[in-house]
């Protein structure tokens, strides 16, 4: 700790204080061991809506960044231009995570992620097959949902206190993981404008679920389990 905040130029004059005063307010002794299981991501209500609301929004994501790619390629642009594309489009989107990491709160900046999202894959609903208006609404779409991944990483390990965390992590993969095994078959339905349908209207439920979600930008990490 000290040579961390050496090296951040931060003043290491109170530190063991610091360390002292937290672990007496923690209550943690030595060795001590904090046993958590799955049955306490239902122990209270807000932890159950907490739950259920963060494994819907993964699953959305899922759907959307996987079922998006795949959905582009049916759309009568060049296969080649738009795979090209979507790919490039990632590495400038590391930039854009950050700036939302740092300027926007974590319910803000997802919920607006998703609503971009939204309204290009309504918009899509419109347009013509392999007008340069598709490439466009389908590129930015799927920029809006690949831009979030990041942020809903650090915003899901900021909902749950330390003992639940990586154990949350698992399940909001899981719930990842199901919608990227369903979005193949959403991205393949037809006529072409329905999966654009199921694409808006998910991302519009994700946008709605966040409303039930706690705000954890500048707030303390949990480190128990109340």
């Amino acid at each position: 700790m000290f040579r961390a905040a050496k090296v951040n130029n931060l003043s290491t004059e109170h530190i063991k204080d610091t360390v002292k005063k937290s672990m007496e307010n923690m209550n943690i002794e030595e060795n001590k061991k904090v046993s958590a299981s799955y049955l306490d991501f239902f122990k209270d209500i807000q932890t159950v809506i907490i739950t259920l609301s963060t494994f819907v929004i993964w699953f959305v994501l899922g759907v959307t960044y996987y079922g998006i790619y795949q959905y582009m390629t049916f759309l009568g642009t060049n296969i080649y231009f738009t795979v090209v594309i979507l790919g490039l489009i990632q590495v400038p989107l590391c930039l854009v995570q950050v700036a939302m990491t740092r300027l926007f709160k974590r319910r803000t900046a997802l919920a607006l992620a998703f609503l971009i999202t939204g309204v290009t894959m309504a918009g899509l609903i419109f347009t013509p097959n392999g007008h340069w208006s598709t490439t466009f609404l389908g590129v930015a779409g799927f920029s809006a949902s690949s831009a979030t991944y990041a942020v809903t990483y650090l915003y899901q390990a900021e909902l749950f206190p330390t003992p639940l965390r990586n154990m949350s992590l698992g399940i909001v993969s899981a719930a990842g993981k199901i919608g990227a095994m369903i979005a193949p078959f959403i991205a393949n339905i037809s006529p072409t404008w329905v999966p654009s349908l199921i694409f808006c209207l998910l991302s519009v439920l994700a946008v709605g679920v966040f409303f039930l979600l706690p705000e954890t930008k500048g707030n303390n990490l949990k480190d128990t389990i109340d």
